[in-house]
């Protein structure tokens, strides 16, 4: 899907755009994408870092819920 926006993308004949891309994909298939096509528009690229801790699942009880208990 990038790959066929960016496409697109180059052969825009109206020039002033500007491309972001975020990837927080855990390999460097995106990034190695975004270099590819750098030679024919500027894109600025930021890779999301892991986040340190997984994610939570579920919605902790409330205060007032947690006093009840």
């Amino acid at each position: 899907m990038l790959e066929r926006c960016l496409h697109s993308l180059r052969l825009q004949e109206h020039a002033d755009f500007e491309v972001i891309v975020t990837d927080d994909s855990p390999d460097d298939s995106v990034a190695d994408l975004v270099r590819d096509f750098r030679a024919g528009f500027p894109i600025r690229y930021e890779k999301i870092p892991p986040p340190s801790v997984p994610p939570k699942i579920g919605t902790p009880p409330s205060p007032s819920r947690k006093a009840n208990m």
